[in-house]
Formats: structure tokens, C-alpha cells, sequence
């Protein structure tokens, strides 16, 4: 389900296999010495819509990804949050 057009506050699932474009989650990290940034495509999990008004959305989320470019390297996201002011 893309979520373009959630307007209340809810529980959505995140499949991206479901939907026409895929969505991307940057992930950056320090090894060692070395900042890594890497891609990945969340393949499930959700977003928690808390609160949306004119002005701002915000809310949480988990999801299981698999890097873009090598489906063997996974990542699960865990207790994300988010409050974006909207323009």
C-alpha cells in the first residue's frame, strides 16, 4: 500500500512486493573506522500514523529490508520514529 494518500491516523503495513515503485530507506553507520551508507527496499513491516494536521505528520515504525543492489545483506529497523513539518 503506498503511503501517499493516508489522511488518519492508523497501523499500515509496509509490502513493498505489492506496490508499482519501490520505496528506499537510507541506512548509514560507522565499521570501524569507516561511515557506511547503504539502500536499503523495505520488503515488510509498518508505519504508525499518530498524528497528522495541516502542518506536520508523525508516528513510528519497523521494517526488514534487503540492500538494493545485494539481496543477501538484510537490516530490521526498529523503533523509528518520525515527526516531518509539511509544507
Amino acid at each position: 500500500m503506498p503511503l501517499t494518500n493516508i489522511t488518519q491516523a492508523g497501523r499500515y503495513t509496509i509490502d513493498t512486493l505489492d506496490t508499482q515503485a519501490a520505496q528506499y530507506a537510507g541506512v548509514g553507520y560507522t565499521h570501524g573506522s569507516e561511515n557506511v551508507n547503504e539502500s536499503f527496499v523495505p520488503v515488510s513491516g509498518f508505519v504508525n500514523l499518530t498524528a497528522r494536521t495541516d502542518k506536520k505528520v508523525s508516528g513510528t515504525f519497523e521494517f526488514q529490508g534487503v540492500e538494493e543492489n545485494d539481496f543477501s545483506k538484510t537490516v530490521s529497523v526498529t523503533e523509528g520514529k518520525f515527526n516531518v513539518p509539511l509544507e
